[in-house]
């Protein structure tokens, strides 16, 4: 199903034949490529055979492990770029294939400390392929969807209904499901939702109250937000703040 999560996620496809779909964008993966998602990045990967997938996913949440100073950029990757823009990184791009080891070793420790040594090398070596594509035309398909997704991220609170969205991009509310549903891989209203979610965790999270902050959200009323935000992330918004 189409997810995304609270942490920072490097995934490596390692075979099998996948379509990898992030925030309306499509990726044909290859053996040896790696994805990145950042917090809140909606994607789903389809397999399209039965061919054996083989995969390694990594999720981590380091910021307060990194000197602001020296190290915070290894994360421009994940946060200094658009939604759904340079997710990609091909094979090609990692030709000593030391990333595999530093996979390979975080997935075989239970160390924090030892996670942590092998996790900023291989930050430091996709952020060398970052900086080296970011000025390159993104990677994946530049579509309809894609257009849609950035009109919803950029306002949370504004009117997202179907009959609203399909005004506004001269499409009707047919045909809007199913770009939605292909591309993005969940319908128009689940995506909504889940990323109005993810917005009120991350203001609640900096410190604002959950009264204050559901409208802005785009929630009509406080149950409708409470009830929401516990049955997905299973806590209320209050013990969130904790």
């Amino acid at each position: 199903n189409m997810h995304s999560h609270d942490t920072y996620e490097i995934y490596a496809f390692l075979g099998g034949k996948v379509d990898y779909l992030v925030e309306g964008k499509r990726y044909r993966l290859r053996k040896g490529d790696i994805m990145l998602m950042r917090k809140g990045e909606m994607h789903i990967n389809n397999i399209l055979s039965d061919v054996t997938y083989k995969r390694i996913a990594v999720n981590f949440e380091i910021t307060n492990l990194l000197n602001e100073t020296d190290n915070i950029g290894l994360l421009d990757m994940f946060n200094a770029r658009p939604l759904g823009e340079y997710n990609h990184y091909k094979a090609k791009d990692f030709p000593d294939n030391h990333w595999m080891s530093y996979l390979n070793a975080i997935c075989g420790t239970e160390s924090k400390n030892e996670k942590l040594c092998y996790l900023l090398p291989l930050l430091n070596d996709l952020d060398k392929c970052y900086m080296h594509i970011k000025n390159s035309p993104a990677d994946g398909e530049n579509n309809l969807v894609v257009e849609i997704c950035k009109y919803i991220n950029a306002d949370l609170s504004q009117d997202l209904s179907l009959e609203k969205i399909a005004e506004t991009f001269y499409i009707s509310k047919t045909h809007l499901n199913r770009l939605f549903k292909t591309s993005v891989g969940t319908t128009v209203g689940k995506y909504i939702k889940l990323k109005r979610l993810f917005f009120a965790k991350e203001l609640i999270q900096k410190g604002e109250r959950p009264m204050d902050i559901y409208a802005k959200c785009g929630f009509n009323d406080y149950t409708t937000f409470y009830r929401s935000f516990k049955k997905y992330f299973l806590v209320s918004p209050k013990e969130t703040s904790v």
